[in-house]
């Protein structure tokens, strides 16, 4: 239900009027329904302030009230609205009434706070007083007059009239920019300069280096030619005493054939026995890990440096091999040519030596391969094509006899480059093959520390030196890396 305010329009402007009327001396009114209507009307007016407004509230009864106090802060009235709702009123009534308050609001318009009461001590004085107090954002006395202030004369300025031939100074500005064009060249010779000595400092740095590096590679040249020489030098003096001695056998005569074919013999025999001890340490010194430095020597960038050397060092052997074999070939010919049918006991007794030898190396590389240790096939080669060139002379010595000097040299020639050709296949077919593997897929060598082999090919010797990576002799002989996911090993 709402409130209606038409039936005591009148009387309720009226008195509303008169309390914010400041000539005025009611400062307060209060409002109520009449009887259980809605129908708002007036019950009574004072000019007591509030302590007689809180004596004309009933605890039993919906009333509104409209007073006037003073704001302490700035002593001027301020209007106050007050909805009751007593304790002791019906609570039916409290229901139809609680939303009126926002009618009676727009109809006494002015009121600068609404405070909502159901006791006594919510509308005491010192209460509302201070919500009034705290509802002012400034504290100033309007009533008081402020003291008299002096005559204020005409702010004064200081403007003046721009004159734009008095302000730029033509001269000044044009000496400004030749400067800033001055300092600009300045910085760019400046830079220019720095650049230039950069540049010429690291052209001499370069020079330098270069130069330094220049001489180094001299004298590390200069001193492999120095010890080429001194070997060739040896060399030859070892050919010229051979040459001599071996004029001087021939000069003393065939009684004397006997006692050198028997030291020739034996010398031959002790060669031989220090080089299959070689052989067995070769054998024995390698390891895994060599293998592994191998690979990994073959994998980095100065794989091609270190080809080229080992290359450069094998051709100097097989260089430095060939003269003093070739020599010695024509000696041991001559002499076993002469000495036919004097030196037939003896080369019955190298025989014996020879399998001896033979005996002990197989024996030294089963011990050896129980460990499975990893070899260097040139060092091999080597030792090798020595032992063969030693026990070369076990053939019959009618057949040495028909070789001319001139045939014996090329032929021996020829027989060196040929073992150093076929040397690892020779080396890896009287060893044991290891492990073995057979190709899945055809793979092209990328340089010579690789193999190649097609689909179904059998690689053997195989060491397994990286997980990605490994080597091993292929079907056409070569040893080197390979993929190890191109094949498959096969179970002995």
């Amino acid at each position: 239900m709402a409130i209606s305010f038409k039936k005591n329009e009148d009387e309720l402007r009226k008195a509303w009027k008169a309390v914010i009327d400041d000539k005025s001396d009611t400062n307060w009114a209060l409002f109520t329904y009449e009887k259980q209507s809605s129908d708002l009307c007036l019950l009574s007016t004072g000019d007591n302030g509030l302590e007689e407004l809180m004596d004309e509230l009933n605890v039993a009864y919906i009333m509104y009230a409209f007073c006037r106090v003073i704001d302490p802060k700035t002593e001027l009235p301020k209007y106050v609205l007050i909805n009751w709702q007593g304790e002791s009123a019906p609570l039916s009534r409290k229901g139809i009434c609680v939303n009126h308050i926002n009618d009676v609001s727009n109809f006494f318009r002015g009121a600068h706070i609404t405070i909502n009461a159901r006791n006594e001590d919510e509308i005491e004085p010192e209460v509302i007083m201070q919500k009034v107090s705290m509802a002012t954002a400034t504290k100033y006395s309007f009533k008081q007059r402020s003291e008299q202030v002096e005559d204020v004369k005409p702010v004064g300025t200081n403007y003046k009239k721009i004159q734009p031939h008095r302000e730029i100074n033509v001269n000044e500005r044009e000496n400004f920019w030749t400067k800033q064009q001055e300092d600009e060249k300045r910085r760019k010779l400046e830079e220019k300069k720095k650049l230039e000595e950069n540049r010429v400092k690291m052209e001499k740095e370069q020079r330098e280096r270069e130069l330094k590096e220049t001489k180094e590679r001299e004298l590390l040249a200069d001193k492999k030619d120095e010890e080429i020489l001194k070997k060739r030098e040896a060399e030859k003096n070892a050919e010229n005493a051979a040459r001599n001695e071996l004029s001087r056998r021939l000069s003393l005569g065939s009684h004397d054939s006997d006692d050198d074919e028997t030291s020739i013999k034996r010398k031959q025999n002790e060669i031989a026995k220090e080089r299959s001890e070689e052989t067995k340490k070769l054998l024995s010194q390698r390891s895994v890990k060599n293998a592994r430095a191998l690979f990994e020597q073959n994998s980095a960038a100065g794989q091609l440096s270190t080809i080229k050397a080992n290359a450069d060092q094998r051709h100097e052997n097989i260089e430095m091999t060939v003269p003093s074999q070739a020599v010695t070939s024509q000696q041991e010919s001559a002499i076993e040519a002469e000495n036919v049918e004097s030196a037939q006991p003896e080369q019955e007794e190298h025989i014996e030596n020879e399998e001896y030898v033979e005996e002990d190396d197989t024996e030294g590389e089963d011990d050896e391969f129980v460990e499975e240790e990893v070899y260097d096939v040139r060092q091999i080669s080597q030792a090798m094509d020595a032992m063969r060139y030693d026990m070369k002379y076990s053939e019959p010595l009618e057949d040495i006899a028909e070789e001319t000097e001139e045939g014996s040299e090329d032929q021996s020639t020829e027989k060196i480059f040929d073992d150093h050709l076929d040397l690892e296949k020779e080396v890896f077919s009287v060893l044991d093959q290891g492990l073995k593997a057979r190709a899945l897929y055809d793979y092209q060598a990328a340089d010579e520390t690789e193999i190649s082999f097609d689909p179904d090919d059998i690689i053997t010797h195989i060491e397994q030196i990286d997980e990605g990576w490994w080597q091993g002799m292929g079907p056409n002989g070569t040893y080197g890396l390979f993929p190890a996911n191109y094949v498959e090993l096969i179970e002995d």
